[in-house]
């Protein structure tokens, strides 16, 4: 008879590493949708750039990952706002949050003033009553390196950010809807070719 449980025999993980990375990648890459073999294999190296990036990202300090891909649901100004966190990881603090991007990257001024994260930072605190230490949007290019912007967001910003929630709930209940139009903007927008304001067609 056993006086103790034997450790359990299974072996653990073996730390990630660039070529596990990429051959996970490999496995998981999808060829439907492309137009050709040709455009499929620029698509598969496209891939392995941006995971070069990541990993190099990734290695450069110990990760506690927390949650990725996590929707959530909170209540502002009596209204219910949905979202889904990215990356959740915990730091001595609380929580920090990243969110990837592969869009042209934004000044630090637009980060910091920038109402979806403003949104994050409320939503780790109503979610899981822990202090949101941490803003990152990290912007994954293709040939250029990976570019990682932090913010955070004390009590008088989250407050701004509910005020400016607020106008734009009254703005559609209002149903006042002026066009803002900017080359930016306007460039991602569906209905640009059809709207007498776009600022590109």
């Amino acid at each position: 008879m056993k006086l103790f449980i034997e450790d359990d025999p299974s072996p653990s993980p073996s730390p990630l590493t660039l070529d596990t990375l990429i051959a996970l990648w490999h496995q998981s890459f999808i060829i439907e949708g492309y137009a050709s073999r040709l455009d499929a294999d620029f698509g598969r190296k496209r891939g392995e750039q941006m995971m070069e990036q990541y990993f190099t990202w990734w290695s450069r300090e110990p990760r506690d990952l927390f949650l990725v891909e996590k929707g959530f649901s909170v209540d502002i100004n009596g209204e219910t706002i949905t979202g889904r966190f990215d990356r959740l990881e915990r730091t001595a603090g609380g929580i920090r949050v990243i969110d990837y991007k592969t869009s042209k990257p934004r000044t630090q001024d637009q980060v910091d003033a920038d109402l979806q994260l403003s949104i994050y930072a409320h939503a780790v605190q109503e979610s899981f009553g822990e202090v949101c230490t941490e803003l990152i949007l990290l912007f994954l290019r293709e040939e250029e390196e990976l570019l990682e912007i932090q913010t955070t967001r004390n009590d008088s910003q989250l407050k701004d950010a509910f005020r400016q929630i607020g106008m734009i709930q009254s703005q559609m209940v209002a149903k006042d809807f002026h066009p803002e139009p900017a080359v930016d903007k306007c460039r991602h927008c569906p209905y640009r070719s059809v709207c007498p304001a776009a600022a590109i067609r």
